[in-house]
């Protein structure tokens, strides 16, 4: 992708937010929903493997067939059998302003309207246990700058790591973090 301009690549990751959120999460596709994930996703160890994130068995973490099967049960479990029509039935906005207030100007995003942040991050901002050799050194695997989308679902907060990939944004790291 080329460089462009950072309120730009702003505007686009905030679209391919809304645009994936709404397919996974109000139209329940998730082979779609699947589609914004880029092809180094699979390739990454420390997908979905946070403290509370079962949807990966340690012992296949290796595998990059058994982290596409984790993501699928990861999506499936919050897309919900429901039908919802809009994204305030899903998403909390009582536990965005903590959140909006830790990352402070790094929110690039009217997140209390988005109902979700976007966050521009570095990889010197990455917790220590995301950059550990035995979570596949994530920092390693990313851009300097990239995205972060902090998504408040089910008690909890998911967030994306959103980098660019073949002419757009696409997801390379999920993690559930446990309220």
């Amino acid at each position: 992708m080329a460089q462009q301009p950072v309120p730009q690549q702003e505007d686009q990751v905030r679209d391919s937010v809304r645009s994936f959120l709404t397919v996974w999460l109000l139209d329940g596709s998730v082979e779609k929903a699947l589609e914004f994930f880029g092809e180094s996703s699979t390739r990454n160890p420390a997908l979905l493997g946070g403290s509370c994130s079962s949807f990966i068995p340690s012992e296949e973490r290796g595998s990059a067939k058994a982290r596409r099967s984790g993501l699928k049960r990861f999506l499936l479990d919050f897309a919900g059998s429901d039908r919802r029509t809009n994204l305030a039935q899903v998403l909390d906005a009582e536990a965005l302003p903590p959140l909006i207030d830790q990352l402070g100007e790094r929110v690039v995003n009217d997140a209390e309207s988005d109902l979700f942040a976007v966050a521009r991050m570095t990889r010197e901002e990455l917790p220590s246990e995301e950059n550990s050799a035995e979570n596949g050194g994530l920092g390693e695997q990313l851009p300097e700058h990239f995205y972060a989308t902090f998504v408040p679902i089910d008690g909890g907060i998911v967030y994306f790591l959103w980098v660019p990939e073949a002419s757009e944004w696409k997801i390379r790291h999920a993690e559930v973090d446990c309220l």
